[in-house]
């Protein structure tokens, strides 16, 4: 009698593509596009070797129609967020802000409607800001939790402009009190060179690319999905590709109302790959009052 076969890379392979799913973290992706909820546990598999790091959650465009839901995930998870609010989605959704608020997540500043800062004046600019920043304290104020920090991100761009319109709008963030990340152990070079030019916005190390996504039921959403979890471990740092490095990590993920559970997906592949999400540290008032940090 022959012995048993042990399955080869192509057998295992032929099996997956016979399936009519594949499960990838919070959702079942159908190989023939659907997609929908996956009610099974994730228990991502690391290999042995793989690195256990400290990495901030930054997540843009906050407060969608999911914020709630998805504070709740990661409350469940163990994980603080800071959610870079836009002006004129507190203004629609403000009870899911002040959710966040109570769950001890962070509120950004990303301007009042998504505008692009090198387009407007320093006038129109900090009106962005401003009036995003007064809804936010009111929101702190409704929560009756105290505003830990100011922080701001500028939506689409890192670099604003001309360099003397972009050091204004630096200057004018610091005159109003808004403080810069400052986690150690971060490694990427963009990153530090970001923060040697004295910047007060926050930038980030790996951008996860769930901006790329499309609704669930639209064309090429498996495809897309499937390449937003690929990219996390292509070894191209330099290229914002890749979490198969040593140093703190800054993600980058946005809150948009059509990605759905995708959006859980994502977060799921990232503690798969040894991220420990924080909010403690985050700068260096943090550092001096550890006791305000979480």
């Amino acid at each position: 009698m022959e012995p048993p076969r042990s399955d080869t890379a192509g057998d295992l392979a032929r099996r997956r593509m016979d399936s009519p799913f594949i499960r990838t973290g919070s959702i079942v992706l159908a190989t023939n596009g659907a997609i929908r909820a996956n009610t099974e546990p994730l228990s991502p598999k690391r290999a042995p070797d793989m690195l256990t790091k400290n990495a901030v959650l930054t997540i843009d465009d906050s407060p969608s129609i999911h914020m709630a839901e998805r504070v709740a995930f990661l409350v469940n998870k163990g994980i603080s967020a800071v959610w870079f609010c836009r002006g004129d989605y507190l203004e629609e959704r403000p009870d899911f802000a002040i959710q966040a608020i109570k769950a001890g997540h962070v509120l950004g500043n990303h301007s009042y409607d998504h505008a692009y800062f090198s387009k407007l004046s320093l006038e129109q600019a900090f009106e962005q800001i401003d009036r995003t920043d007064k809804l936010i304290e009111g929101l702190h104020e409704k929560a009756g939790v105290p505003r830990r920090i100011k922080c701001f991100r500028f939506p689409y761009e890192a670099k604003v402009g001309s360099p003397e319109h972009h050091a204004a709008l630096q200057s004018g963030l610091r005159e109003r009190g808004f403080v810069p990340l400052d986690m150690d152990g971060v490694t990427i070079a963009s990153y530090l060179a970001q923060r040697a030019g004295n910047d007060v916005s926050w930038f980030w190390t790996y951008d996860t690319e769930d901006w790329k996504l499309v609704g669930p039921d639209a064309p090429g959403a498996r495809e897309r999905l499937a390449d937003a979890l690929r990219r996390m471990d292509r070894d191209e740092p330099e290229a914002d590709c890749g979490l198969n490095r040593s140093g703190t990590e800054i993600v980058v993920m946005h809150d948009h109302g059509h990605t759905g559970a995708q959006w859980q997906s994502i977060v799921e592949r990232l503690l798969a790959k040894g991220l420990r999400f924080t909010i403690s540290g985050l700068t260096k008032i943090d550092r001096a009052n550890p006791r305000a940090g979480l």
